[in-house]
């Protein structure tokens, strides 16, 4: 209805204009008969100058009537001649296409709010379930293109990292990563269309989750490096001094047995049963005989 409404109102101007360059062309001709009537002719030129002023104002007007809205018709268009093969278009993402798939969904926005505005209201219900599953996958591509340029950091360059003294400031000229231009290209339509705010969110998360995989990266590599130390420093004890220690302790044992022994013959010697025996005076039998005794330990 808009579209016809603007059509009407060009072939009105149209008629207008006509009427108006009537009434220019008889004042010319006013002005060519009485050439001698000077403030006459001033009067008659004045008022076609402003005639044909207002007539350009609204040639303007008119004209930018018809180009904000060319978009929508030439969507329009497009919409009804594609309308069969946009739903597998707009739910294949946007993959290697991304300029393009933003053209795509720009045409959908331009159909919801035409579709809105002249209450059709099938129409704007299937319009605007394709807007929404596209600007889910562009979140998608953006959270992939996203985890494919924020790989953890190496232990060992953390460390270096957390050892270094001075900062080096990172030329942002100098990373030349498709995956983050894509990126900021979503992040600007997103941008156009108010919803920059979640796609910010998204990134904080992802980035949030490197750093945490990056530090258990690091502790991972700390408790290896800490378990190899010690299994280090047991295999570098000395295994003569060990030995050593181990005989020296087998030789004192075999020396305290015999003591024990000894003290145990004695005991016997002085007992009261031996006493009491005053036929058994041979000192053969106060004395314990020689033991050959050997221990093998």
């Amino acid at each position: 209805m808009t579209d016809i409404n603007q059509i009407n109102d060009g072939q009105t101007l149209k008629t207008h204009w006509s009427q108006e360059q009537c009434e220019s062309n008889s004042l010319i001709n006013q002005i060519i008969i009485e050439p001698d009537n000077t403030e006459q002719e001033i009067q008659s030129v004045m008022k076609l100058i402003h005639r044909i002023n207002k007539e350009n104002k609204h040639l303007r007007r008119l004209a930018a009537c018809i180009e904000s809205n060319s978009s929508v018709i030439n969507s329009t268009f497009r919409y009804y001649k594609m309308r069969n093969t946009l739903f597998s278009i707009i739910t294949a993402g946007p993959s290697d296409h991304l300029i393009d798939y933003l053209i795509e969904l720009d045409d959908l926005n331009d159909m919801l709010k035409y579709f809105k505005s002249l209450a059709v209201h099938d129409e704007e219900k299937y319009v605007t379930e394709l807007y929404n599953i596209g600007r889910q996958k562009l979140i998608e591509e953006s959270d992939d293109l996203i985890m494919k340029s924020t790989n953890p950091i190496p232990p060992q360059e953390l460390l270096d990292l957390c050892r270094s003294i001075s900062f080096t400031p990172i030329d942002t000229d100098d990373i030349q990563l498709s995956g983050l231009s894509g990126f900021r290209i979503i992040f600007d339509w997103f941008k156009e269309q108010g919803f920059q705010l979640g796609l910010i969110d998204s990134y904080a998360t992802k980035r949030g989750m490197m750093v945490h995989k990056s530090l258990k990266l690091l502790a991972e590599h700390l408790r290896q490096k800490s378990v190899r130390r010690a299994s280090i420093n047991l295999l570098n004890v000395n295994p003569c001094s060990s030995s050593r220690r181990s005989s020296l302790s087998t030789d004192t044992i075999k020396e305290h047995v015999k003591i024990k022994i000894n003290e145990l013959g004695r005991r016997f010697v002085h007992s009261p049963v031996f006493g009491r025996r005053e036929s058994l005076s041979k000192p053969t039998l106060l004395h314990l005989p020689k033991m050959n005794v050997h221990f093998d330990f």
